[in-house]
Protein backbone atom coordinates (compact mmCIF):
# COMPACT_ATOMS: atom_id res chain seq x y z
CA UNK A 1 0.00 0.00 0.00
CA UNK A 2 3.06 2.61 0.78
CA UNK A 3 4.42 1.94 -2.74
CA UNK A 4 1.02 2.47 -4.18
CA UNK A 5 0.49 6.04 -2.51
CA UNK A 6 4.02 6.72 -3.55
CA UNK A 7 3.25 6.15 -7.15
CA UNK A 8 0.13 7.85 -6.81
CA UNK A 9 1.58 10.78 -5.32
CA UNK A 10 4.39 11.24 -8.01
CA UNK A 11 1.99 11.11 -11.03
CA UNK A 12 -0.49 13.80 -8.90
CA UNK A 13 3.22 15.87 -9.03
CA UNK A 14 3.99 15.08 -12.35
CA UNK A 15 0.72 16.17 -13.78
CA UNK A 16 0.58 19.75 -11.43
CA UNK A 17 3.98 20.81 -12.74
CA UNK A 18 3.75 19.57 -16.17
CA UNK A 19 0.22 21.19 -16.55
CA UNK A 20 0.37 24.01 -13.94
CA UNK A 21 -0.09 27.65 -15.91
CA UNK A 22 0.34 31.53 -14.81
CA UNK A 23 -2.44 33.49 -14.83
CA UNK A 24 -1.77 36.69 -16.67
CA UNK A 25 -3.05 39.86 -15.19
CA UNK A 26 -2.81 43.31 -15.10
CA UNK A 27 -2.71 46.04 -12.92
CA UNK A 28 -5.75 48.16 -12.93
CA UNK A 29 -4.72 51.85 -11.21
CA UNK A 30 -8.13 54.07 -10.29
CA UNK A 31 -8.06 57.85 -9.86
CA UNK A 32 -9.17 59.75 -7.03
CA UNK A 33 -10.34 61.59 -10.09
CA UNK A 34 -12.19 58.50 -11.34
CA UNK A 35 -10.18 57.93 -14.01
CA UNK A 36 -9.15 54.22 -14.89
CA UNK A 37 -5.79 53.03 -16.34
CA UNK A 38 -4.78 49.68 -16.91
CA UNK A 39 -1.40 47.92 -17.94
CA UNK A 40 1.91 46.63 -15.81
CA UNK A 41 3.51 48.12 -13.18
CA UNK A 42 6.94 49.02 -13.95
CA UNK A 43 8.13 51.48 -10.98
CA UNK A 44 6.47 52.01 -8.05
CA UNK A 45 7.96 53.99 -4.43
CA UNK A 46 6.92 55.68 -1.65
CA UNK A 47 6.33 58.79 -3.94
CA UNK A 48 5.54 57.92 -7.86
CA UNK A 49 3.86 55.10 -10.07
CA UNK A 50 4.79 54.44 -13.28
CA UNK A 51 2.23 52.35 -15.33
CA UNK A 52 3.10 50.82 -18.87
CA UNK A 53 -0.25 50.22 -20.46
CA UNK A 54 -1.14 47.49 -22.64
CA UNK A 55 -0.67 49.83 -25.54
CA UNK A 56 2.70 50.45 -25.04
CA UNK A 57 2.34 53.87 -23.41
CA UNK A 58 3.88 55.01 -20.09
CA UNK A 59 2.20 56.99 -17.48
CA UNK A 60 3.28 58.57 -13.87
CA UNK A 61 1.13 58.97 -11.06
CA UNK A 62 1.89 60.50 -7.59
CA UNK A 63 0.80 58.22 -5.31
CA UNK A 64 -1.64 60.31 -3.34
CA UNK A 65 -3.34 60.92 -6.54
CA UNK A 66 -4.22 57.15 -6.67
CA UNK A 67 -7.76 55.91 -4.84
CA UNK A 68 -7.12 52.06 -4.81
CA UNK A 69 -4.98 49.54 -7.64
CA UNK A 70 -6.35 45.96 -8.23
CA UNK A 71 -5.67 43.07 -10.42
CA UNK A 72 -7.54 42.03 -13.03
CA UNK A 73 -7.17 39.22 -15.69
CA UNK A 74 -5.32 40.85 -18.56
CA UNK A 75 -6.95 41.44 -22.26
CA UNK A 76 -5.87 38.43 -24.92
CA UNK A 77 -5.77 39.99 -28.10
CA UNK A 78 -6.46 37.84 -31.26
CA UNK A 79 -2.79 36.70 -32.02
CA UNK A 80 -2.35 36.55 -28.61
CA UNK A 81 -5.20 33.60 -28.43
CA UNK A 82 -3.13 31.67 -31.55
CA UNK A 83 -0.08 32.08 -29.24
CA UNK A 84 -1.40 30.86 -26.01
CA UNK A 85 -3.29 28.04 -28.26
CA UNK A 86 0.18 27.03 -29.62
CA UNK A 87 1.29 26.82 -25.67
CA UNK A 88 -1.32 24.74 -24.84
CA UNK A 89 -1.01 22.44 -27.66
CA UNK A 90 2.46 21.85 -26.64
CA UNK A 91 1.53 20.16 -23.58
CA UNK A 92 0.80 16.36 -22.98
CA UNK A 93 1.00 13.05 -22.24
CA UNK A 94 1.06 9.60 -23.52
CA UNK A 95 -0.16 6.08 -21.85
CA UNK A 96 1.28 2.89 -22.70
CA UNK A 97 0.23 -0.52 -22.60
CA UNK A 98 2.95 -3.22 -22.82
CA UNK A 99 3.03 -7.25 -23.20
CA UNK A 100 5.32 -9.46 -23.76
CA UNK A 101 8.14 -11.95 -22.64
CA UNK A 102 11.23 -11.15 -20.22
CA UNK A 103 13.90 -13.43 -19.40
CA UNK A 104 17.04 -13.27 -16.96
CA UNK A 105 19.59 -16.14 -17.58
CA UNK A 106 20.15 -18.01 -14.79
CA UNK A 107 17.50 -16.23 -12.63
CA UNK A 108 14.09 -15.90 -14.48
CA UNK A 109 12.98 -18.40 -17.27
CA UNK A 110 11.03 -16.81 -20.14
CA UNK A 111 7.73 -15.43 -18.22
CA UNK A 112 5.04 -13.35 -19.37
CA UNK A 113 5.48 -9.48 -18.46
CA UNK A 114 2.71 -6.64 -18.41
CA UNK A 115 3.62 -2.93 -18.05
CA UNK A 116 1.33 0.52 -17.87
CA UNK A 117 2.70 3.53 -17.83
CA UNK A 118 1.47 7.23 -18.05
CA UNK A 119 4.25 10.26 -19.12
CA UNK A 120 3.57 13.81 -19.28
CA UNK A 121 5.90 16.62 -21.03
CA UNK A 122 5.61 18.29 -24.62
CA UNK A 123 4.90 17.45 -27.52
CA UNK A 124 7.53 20.39 -29.08
CA UNK A 125 10.70 19.24 -27.56
CA UNK A 126 13.40 21.51 -28.87
CA UNK A 127 11.65 23.37 -31.74
CA UNK A 128 10.43 19.59 -33.25
CA UNK A 129 6.83 17.35 -33.50
CA UNK A 130 9.28 14.67 -31.17
CA UNK A 131 7.47 13.67 -27.54
CA UNK A 132 9.75 14.31 -24.11
CA UNK A 133 8.24 13.74 -20.42
CA UNK A 134 9.13 12.09 -17.20
CA UNK A 135 6.59 9.13 -16.28
CA UNK A 136 5.51 6.28 -14.43
CA UNK A 137 4.36 2.94 -14.06
CA UNK A 138 3.27 -0.63 -12.59
CA UNK A 139 4.87 -3.85 -14.65
CA UNK A 140 4.47 -7.12 -13.28
CA UNK A 141 6.94 -10.50 -14.14
CA UNK A 142 4.49 -13.71 -13.59
CA UNK A 143 7.08 -16.50 -12.78
CA UNK A 144 6.61 -20.07 -12.27
CA UNK A 145 6.81 -19.67 -8.43
CA UNK A 146 5.95 -15.99 -8.17
CA UNK A 147 4.73 -12.56 -9.14
CA UNK A 148 7.33 -9.84 -9.36
CA UNK A 149 5.93 -6.03 -9.01
CA UNK A 150 8.33 -3.21 -10.51
CA UNK A 151 7.42 1.00 -10.13
CA UNK A 152 9.97 2.50 -13.33
CA UNK A 153 10.89 6.35 -13.15
CA UNK A 154 11.82 7.01 -16.28
CA UNK A 155 12.59 9.96 -19.11
CA UNK A 156 11.30 8.93 -22.41
CA UNK A 157 11.24 10.46 -26.05
CA UNK A 158 9.22 9.56 -29.23
CA UNK A 159 8.95 10.79 -32.43
CA UNK A 160 7.48 10.48 -35.70
CA UNK A 161 9.23 9.77 -39.41
CA UNK A 162 7.38 10.70 -41.87
CA UNK A 163 3.48 10.44 -42.05
CA UNK A 164 3.55 6.20 -40.50
CA UNK A 165 6.31 5.14 -38.61
CA UNK A 166 7.54 6.28 -35.20
CA UNK A 167 10.18 4.96 -32.75
CA UNK A 168 10.77 5.53 -28.69
CA UNK A 169 13.52 5.42 -25.99
CA UNK A 170 13.34 5.74 -22.32
CA UNK A 171 15.82 5.10 -19.58
CA UNK A 172 15.24 5.18 -16.18
CA UNK A 173 15.72 3.02 -12.84
CA UNK A 174 12.89 0.41 -12.21
CA UNK A 175 12.63 -0.04 -8.12
CA UNK A 176 10.97 -3.20 -6.97
CA UNK A 177 7.83 -3.64 -4.84
CA UNK A 178 8.69 -7.11 -3.62
CA UNK A 179 11.49 -8.68 -1.67
CA UNK A 180 12.80 -11.09 -4.08
CA UNK A 181 14.47 -9.80 -6.80
CA UNK A 182 15.25 -5.82 -6.30
CA UNK A 183 15.22 -3.41 -9.11
CA UNK A 184 17.74 -1.47 -11.19
CA UNK A 185 18.48 0.72 -14.41
CA UNK A 186 16.70 0.09 -17.48
CA UNK A 187 16.75 0.91 -20.86
CA UNK A 188 13.94 0.95 -23.65
CA UNK A 189 13.48 1.30 -27.57
CA UNK A 190 10.52 1.05 -29.62
CA UNK A 191 9.80 1.11 -32.76
CA UNK A 192 6.42 0.81 -34.91
CA UNK A 193 3.72 2.77 -37.16
CA UNK A 194 1.51 5.88 -35.74
CA UNK A 195 -2.12 6.43 -36.38
CA UNK A 196 -2.67 10.49 -35.89
CA UNK A 197 -6.01 11.98 -34.70
CA UNK A 198 -4.89 15.46 -34.29
CA UNK A 199 -2.03 17.68 -34.22
CA UNK A 200 -0.62 15.84 -31.16
CA UNK A 201 -3.17 13.03 -30.31
CA UNK A 202 -2.84 9.56 -32.02
CA UNK A 203 -2.41 5.54 -31.29
CA UNK A 204 0.99 3.63 -32.17
CA UNK A 205 1.46 0.01 -32.44
CA UNK A 206 4.54 -1.76 -32.55
CA UNK A 207 7.66 -3.53 -31.19
CA UNK A 208 9.81 -2.58 -27.87
CA UNK A 209 13.02 -4.38 -26.17
CA UNK A 210 14.32 -3.64 -23.00
CA UNK A 211 17.33 -4.55 -20.80
CA UNK A 212 17.42 -3.92 -17.09
CA UNK A 213 19.46 -4.83 -14.06
CA UNK A 214 18.08 -7.09 -10.96
CA UNK A 215 19.78 -8.20 -7.97
CA UNK A 216 18.38 -11.69 -6.55
CA UNK A 217 19.26 -15.45 -6.75
CA UNK A 218 21.21 -16.39 -9.53
CA UNK A 219 22.28 -19.73 -10.48
CA UNK A 220 25.41 -20.11 -12.11
CA UNK A 221 25.87 -23.50 -14.31
CA UNK A 222 29.86 -25.10 -14.05
CA UNK A 223 31.60 -27.85 -14.58
CA UNK A 224 31.41 -28.81 -11.06
CA UNK A 225 27.89 -28.07 -10.74
CA UNK A 226 25.19 -25.04 -10.10
CA UNK A 227 25.96 -22.66 -7.64
CA UNK A 228 23.41 -20.55 -6.50
CA UNK A 229 23.78 -17.15 -4.77
CA UNK A 230 22.85 -13.46 -4.51
CA UNK A 231 24.17 -11.68 -7.75
CA UNK A 232 23.14 -8.73 -10.35
CA UNK A 233 21.89 -10.29 -13.26
CA UNK A 234 20.02 -8.59 -16.67
CA UNK A 235 16.70 -8.91 -17.10
CA UNK A 236 15.95 -8.74 -20.76
CA UNK A 237 11.92 -8.22 -21.99
CA UNK A 238 10.52 -8.14 -25.83
CA UNK A 239 6.69 -7.51 -27.03
CA UNK A 240 3.84 -5.79 -28.15
CA UNK A 241 3.41 -1.90 -27.51
CA UNK A 242 -0.18 0.07 -27.87
CA UNK A 243 0.28 3.94 -27.01
CA UNK A 244 -2.01 6.82 -27.14
CA UNK A 245 -0.66 10.32 -27.02
CA UNK A 246 -2.44 13.47 -25.85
Amino acid sequence: MKQITIFLLFLLFLAMATFAQQTVVVSVITLKTGEKYRGEIVVRNDKILMLKTEDGKRYQFWINEIEKIKQEPATVSKSDNVQVEKQKNMFGGMLSLDAGLCSAPGAIASSPVTNISVALGTHRTLGTNAFLGIGSGIETVFTKNTVLSYMPLFIGIHNDFGKVFACGLKTGYDFALNKLYKGGPMAEITGGIRYRLTDTAGMYFGLFGQIRQINGPVTEKTSWGDFTGINNDALYNLGLKASYTF
